[in-house]
């Protein structure tokens, strides 16, 4: 076989790479807008750009925005508008002062494992109804203090 999996990956990101240093090339001569450039994959990538931030954005060969980067002094932007997968054979790690996830329909964590939540301080949930169980074994609640529980009524063994 003339070209390796090697070679191959190495004239993919090479051309991609000329195709990013023309792009760059061409933002400083004319800020406003660059692109459309096809990339090897099919793909084009556009550079759009005014006073408040700039824009780069890759669309699929149907013309679907695929992922759009925008970046202004208030910071960055990634949008994926089909999905994000990510996936990693070992540890993925975010790192923030701040986190927020939120899911518009649901949020759904899940192991195979532990799940472990470790609070420096408050750990607070709040749900119209919430539900604890245990599918096999005890449910154990232990405090350093006092345990409270409030409610209308509490019913044990019901």
């Amino acid at each position: 076989m003339a070209n390796t999996a090697d070679e191959l990956l190495e004239a993919r990101q090479t051309s991609v790479a000329s195709t990013l240093q023309t792009i760059v090339s061409e933002t400083e001569q004319a800020p406003r807008s660059t692109g459309p450039h096809r990339l090897p994959s099919g793909q084009t990538l556009t550079v759009e750009g005014d006073e408040n931030g700039s824009t780069v954005r890759i669309r699929s060969g149907k013309g679907q925005t695929v992922v759009s980067i925008r970046v202004t002094e208030l910071g960055a932007e990634l949008v994926f508008e089909d999905g994000l997968c990510l996936r990693s054979e070992g540890l993925l790690t975010v790192d923030a002062n701040r986190v927020a996830i939120r899911g518009e329909e649901e949020l759904r964590l899940e192991s195979g494992g532990d799940v472990v939540i470790d609070a420096g301080q408050t750990l607070s949930s709040k749900a119209q109804v919430q539900e604890i169980r245990a599918t096999l074994g005890d449910v154990s609640v232990k405090a350093n203090d006092d345990v409270r529980l409030r409610g209308e009524r509490i019913r044990l063994n019901c």
